[in-house]
């Protein structure tokens, strides 16, 4: 895949709800219920309440990391 390739995505801002061995449930900014489970890096390890930001990809978002 080259660069003019590469799938499209767009920032999330969010609040962990839950931890599962699915994913990450997240609360996106502006809503009210948790997300669908979302992937998230392995050198990131979330904690239910904290901020993050997140990628949205066509298959789904992947959690970057907290917010500090």
């Amino acid at each position: 895949m080259t660069i003019g390739e590469a799938q499209s995505c767009a920032a999330i801002y969010a609040t962990v709800q839950a931890i599962t061995t699915d994913g990450v449930l997240l609360r996106l900014d502006g809503e009210n219920a948790a997300s669908a489970p979302a992937r998230r890096l392995e050198s990131y390890s979330p904690s239910i309440g904290e901020r993050v930001l997140a990628l949205g990809f066509a298959a789904g978002p992947v959690v970057l990391g907290k917010i500090v």
